[in-house]
């Protein structure tokens, strides 16, 4: 989980990077005239085509919660727990199979595969500010961070209880408490990214050398507050 969380981390970075860059166009200081970064010059002049809408915090975050993934995975985890408990009290010729088919759910719910697919729905469920690769990757990238810190918080738990002896009981369960946790923290992270994101907001931009184009900025970001103020000259 630790490696998977570093790889999203670089990832994003990288996506943010490219982001910003375009937002920033033309607006950051250094620019005074066209040059290799910023061809057409300094951003002169700017409108807002679409005004951001507003919503509460409460409002916008059970609009993104992903119950959706959240659910199937959990289930998932719940049909492996059961079948590796009932394979385990059956005759030896059904233990492998169904010990087997348990296995195959747990693995896949302890797997990157919820964290990809529950930041996918709310990637959807964000509506217009969705419309990015790098806002999937913010969102699969909180929600992972989430999911990773309640894995290591019951990681401690455990420690705690095999040391005290008082964690005897049937692994397939421990591990299904493993998998509910940290998919509440992938449901809750990327929720929560996708509150954070903010509106997209689209301006047109003239440059210097007459140039305009379109782009849309989050209405949290930099590029919104300095293209906002040239909008309002």
């Amino acid at each position: 989980m630790i490696v998977f969380v570093a790889i999203v981390l670089v990832i994003g970075v990288l996506a943010w990077a490219v982001v910003k860059s375009d937002e920033l166009a033309g607006l950051t200081p250094r620019t005074t005239g066209p040059n290799r970064a910023y061809p057409h010059g300094a951003v002169v002049a700017a409108s807002c085509e679409k005004a951001p809408e507003s919503a509460s915090f409460a409002q916008a975050f059970r609009k993104a919660l992903p119950w959706g993934m959240s659910a199937l995975f959990a289930l998932i985890a719940l049909a492996g727990a059961v079948c590796q408990q009932v394979g385990a009290s059956v005759s030896p010729s059904e233990h492998s199979q169904m010990f087997f088919v348990g296995s195959v759910l747990m693995n896949a719910a302890l797997s990157v595969l919820p964290p990809l697919g529950i930041a996918l729905e709310a990637y959807f469920r964000a509506g217009e500010k969705g419309k990015l690769f790098a806002n999937y990757v913010v969102i699969l990238l909180l929600g992972a961070v989430l999911g990773a810190l309640v894995w290591l918080a019951f990681d401690a738990v455990w420690l705690l209880a095999d040391a005290t002896g008082s964690a005897a009981w049937a692994s397939p369960w421990r591990s299904a408490l493993y998998a509910w946790g940290s998919i509440a923290g992938y449901m809750v992270g990327s929720a929560l990214a996708v509150t954070r994101i903010g509106n997209r907001v689209t301006f047109v931009r003239t440059f210097a050398d007459g140039h305009r184009d379109k782009v849309e900025v989050s209405d949290r970001s930099v590029a919104f507050r300095a293209l906002s103020a040239l909008a309002k000259k």
